[in-house]
């Protein structure tokens, strides 16, 4: 987690990232006219989802719009995976990370102080859902929570590993392949023409449905505020 003032370093270093992501982008925007040409046309009703805490979303209950077997297939695979706690028709049972829960609380290596670690809670107590670009102690913080619909991705198969033993057994988790790596989960070949495709679009592509909150690597971020941007105002548009 970052605490960063940006009245000045858009201007300073948008026009330098732009030059020096300009694949990236030209493939986001290719990804996000996919997208919203084939999102589903509904309505939403505009309620926030942190004034409605602990209730699970239903992704069995949306209309699919699928073409084929295979999405139907897909379709249902992915609710059954994800909407276990609206079909069971018992009380999700949530717990919440305070202050209290510091005082036992392992705390990782990951640059997260006390203060980062409470802010990303108050989100993570309250979402029915979320989706992490990197693993690490955010994805411990959301599986003390036990929120209902959860997926994490990382380029490190060990840490996909710790992950994953770590959580929920409902939680999902997607080893994401750049080629070997080292520390921080970098590509040691960054040239690799996969990285774009399985790092930053492929997670998502198989995800129906949008998350209550995302948490992102920062090496995505540009590439994740330009997509978020352009899907903003076309849910704008849709309202």
């Amino acid at each position: 987690m970052h605490s960063f003032n940006t009245s000045g370093k858009i201007g300073r270093y948008l026009p330098t990232l732009l030059v020096k992501n300009w694949q990236y982008l030209l493939g986001s925007t290719v990804f996000c006219c996919f997208v919203l040409l084939n999102w589903p046309h509904k309505t939403y009703d505009g309620s926030d989802f942190l004034d409605v805490p602990f209730v699970p979303a239903s992704t069995l209950s949306t209309p699919s719009t699928s073409t084929s077997i295979f999405d139907d297939v897909h379709m249902f695979a992915h609710g059954a995976a994800t909407d276990h706690a609206s079909r069971s028709g018992m009380p999700w049972e949530r717990k919440r990370f305070d202050r209290d829960s510091l005082l036992n609380w392992k705390r990782g290596d990951g640059g997260l102080q006390d203060s980062d670690r409470i802010l990303l809670a108050k989100y993570y107590n309250v979402a029915n859902s979320a989706f992490e670009f990197g693993l690490g102690e955010s994805s411990k913080i959301a599986a003390y929570t036990n929120m209902p619909n959860f997926k994490g991705v990382d380029s490190d198969p060990v840490w996909v590993g710790i992950a994953r033993d770590m959580a929920p057994s409902h939680f999902r988790f997607e080893f994401l392949d750049i080629g070997a790596t080292i520390a921080w989960g970098h590509a040691v070949d960054q040239s690799l023409k996969k990285i774009p495709l399985n790092y930053m679009t492929q997670p998502l592509s198989s995800e129906p449905y949008p998350f209550d909150f995302y948490l992102v690597d920062g090496r995505c971020e540009l590439i994740v505020i330009f997509e978020t941007y352009v899907l903003f105002l076309f849910l704008l548009f849709l309202d």
